[in-house]
């Protein structure tokens, strides 16, 4: 997708030469030729591949700044190197106390991204990502073909991305969550679109599925049991014995009566929202510098959502679930 710091030098009406031979490799950079200058910038790899000689200054240079967390992006020009950019995303305010949450109702949570792996590690201690889980410079078919490896070894995988190099993983997860503001071709390979654009509703949309899938099961088994008596004992079976019966009447109505029982039951979904709300209220609160995220109140919240949280842990996601969040950093 178009970087968005170009609307800055738009913005800024600067004087730019017109590119021609533009191309843009995907997971890797672009290049064009301005002003009779051939231009690229991209990773290591693919400037490397392109036969630009890297010493020992840029490589330590680049090495300093994703150590930091940062992308280092080369700018080439006629096959040298003359810039180094280092850009990075801002982890959004709720993201550790949100990841902190999944894991505490036992689902593991790892990275997958297209980022280099010094990076992708520097945000994974920030976040308290167990780097064992990090997979990192991925290309989008390599992302979705991670996604397929950790499910041939029977893990069920949420993905949640935003951009177009994470599509494949999307569309490949079992459960693919977009978020709001992410592109279009995201939006559209995602299971569940993420309106609010915040990490918080991961876990309320693990919540409510674990919620709708224990309800489903009671009503199941409510409705078993109601016809195993309900049935028979219409039928008079147990009148010869028992001198029992339930005249016809009456059968019509406990056979109406059985379906409100399975929609009020239904409708008894309405208050998980504020379990959702309370949860997602924590967090934000927990949300600001990850190191003054002290987790007592999200433990809180969620030790009152335990019924949900009880039934979902062994039944709604059985074998060890893994959920993968994406944080994508520029890849």
């Amino acid at each position: 997708s178009p970087p968005p710091r170009s609307g800055g030098a738009s913005g800024a009406r600067a004087t730019l030469p017109v590119p021609i031979e533009y191309e843009a490799v995907v997971g890797q950079g672009v290049r064009c030729v301005a002003d009779g200058v051939r231009v690229l910038l991209g990773n290591r790899e693919w400037a490397t591949s392109q036969g630009v000689p890297l010493g020992a200054a840029v490589d330590h240079c680049m090495a300093g700044l994703e150590g930091e967390g940062k992308t280092a992006v080369l700018c080439c020009l006629d096959g040298a190197v003359h810039a180094i950019v280092a850009v990075s995303d801002t982890t959004k305010p709720e993201a550790a106390a949100a990841l902190r949450a999944l894991r505490e109702l036992g689902l593991r949570v790892g990275m997958i991204t297209g980022d280099n792996a010094r990076t992708a590690n520097a945000l994974a201690r920030e976040l308290g990502i167990e780097p064992a889980l990090v997979h990192a410079e991925l290309l989008p078919k390599h992302k979705a073909l991670a996604v397929a490896a950790l499910q041939d070894e029977g893990h069920r995988v949420a993905f949640v991305g935003d951009g177009i190099n994470d599509a494949p993983a999307l569309a490949r997860a079992d459960v693919g969550l977009a978020i709001g503001s992410g592109t279009e071709v995201a939006l559209e390979a995602a299971d569940i679109v993420l309106v609010r654009s915040s990490l918080a509703d991961v876990l309320g949309a693990v919540l409510l599925s674990r919620a709708t899938i224990s309800r489903i099961r009671l009503n199941f088994g409510w409705a078993m049991a109601y016809n195993l008596v309900g049935i028979p004992l219409a039928a008079g079976v147990f009148y010869p014995a028992f001198m029992i019966r339930l005249p016809p009447m009456f059968a019509g109505l406990a056979m109406a009566l059985s379906s409100v029982s399975v929609v009020c039951s239904s409708l008894l979904l309405r208050t998980v929202e504020t379990t959702i709300r309370r949860v997602r209220a924590t967090i934000d609160d927990d949300g600001g510098p990850i190191r003054r995220a002290s987790g007592a109140g999200l433990r809180g919240a969620l030790a009152r959502a335990a019924p949900l949280k009880g039934v979902a842990a062994s039944k709604a996601l059985p074998c060890e679930s893994t959920l993968h969040m994406l944080r994508r950093v520029g890849g």
